[in-house]
């Protein structure tokens, strides 16, 4: 599967992006991350669990940690595209901006 990956960029100079090694964000400036979701293993369920700060909610799980982390990329990826143009705001999984 290719990886896909967008940086987009706010009228007031700030980029907005899920964090991932594809673009050498690094080489931009200063980094400022924010976790939009964190990924744990529930030893209980036996499940790795995906949650969001704003709900405190699991949003997602399964057995496989990368079913997990693919998951994030398909639906937090449309979400902070969304807040990237509605406003500034972040949101988003690991979100890495050029401060």
């Amino acid at each position: 599967m290719q990886e896909l990956a967008s940086l987009t960029f706010t009228p007031d100079g700030s980029g907005h992006c899920l964090y991932h090694e594809l673009f050498p964000l690094h080489k931009l400036g200063r980094l400022q991350c924010v976790r939009a979701s964190h990924l744990e293993f529930n030893p209980e369920t036996q499940a790795w669990e995906v949650r969001v700060p704003e709900a405190d909610e699991i949003v997602f799980s399964s057995s496989s940690r990368r079913t997990c982390l693919e998951w994030e990329r398909r639906h937090l990826e449309p979400i902070r595209k969304e807040a990237s143009h509605a406003s500034t705001t972040r949101s988003a999984q690991r979100q890495c901006l050029p401060v």
